[in-house]
């Protein structure tokens, strides 16, 4: 990840990109150490077009072992958790994504889901990808944390990227 972002915390240590994730991938973890996750970044952060008040910063979260509702309560809030910890580094409003089971995941079926997006945060039942954000997760994701579980993924097939690439176009 480029780290061509620096923010100086409260207490005047600087925190930048690579930090700022550094810090949320461990918080992660340390909430769901136990359900055996893998995180991944995607998007503008490794595609190195990452451009502060315009990108996110993506994330997923697949767990081997689904999602308690404790776990779940625990990471709903974090992104204002390190934010009110780092007030100076704005970073952490940025990040969006999902958590959930990699079976659910794959299977598209309801488990346990923390949602972060620009809407700001819930528990749900599902999480979904579009196509071409499938395709871009197998093709670029960078694995931050756990095992490199993109081999169980079924990738799209061309079909499902031009059905996707036309709904955008109709949407335009």
């Amino acid at each position: 990840i480029g780290a061509q972002f620096l923010y100086f915390t409260a207490e005047g240590n600087h925190m930048d990109l690579n930090a700022a994730i550094d810090y949320m991938v461990a918080k992660i973890v340390n909430i769901l150490k136990a359900n055996d996750p893998s995180v991944y970044l995607y998007g503008s952060c490794v595609l190195n077009d990452f451009h502060f008040g315009w990108s996110d910063i993506d994330i997923i979260v697949l767990t081997q072992i689904p999602i308690t509702d404790r776990q779940a309560s625990q990471l709903l809030f974090l992104r204002q958790e390190c934010q009110d910890t780092h007030p100076a580094t704005p970073l952490f409003r940025c990040f969006e994504g999902g958590m959930l089971a990699l079976d659910s995941f794959r299977n598209h079926t309801p488990t346990t889901v923390v949602y972060w997006g620009t809407s700001g945060q819930r528990i749900t039942d599902h999480y979904t990808f579009d196509a071409c954000s499938l395709r871009e997760l197998l093709d670029h994701g960078q694995l931050m944390y756990g095992k490199d579980i993109r081999n169980q993924l079924t990738p799209p097939t061309f079909a499902d990227l031009k059905a996707n690439i036309q709904f955008h176009c109709n949407t335009i």
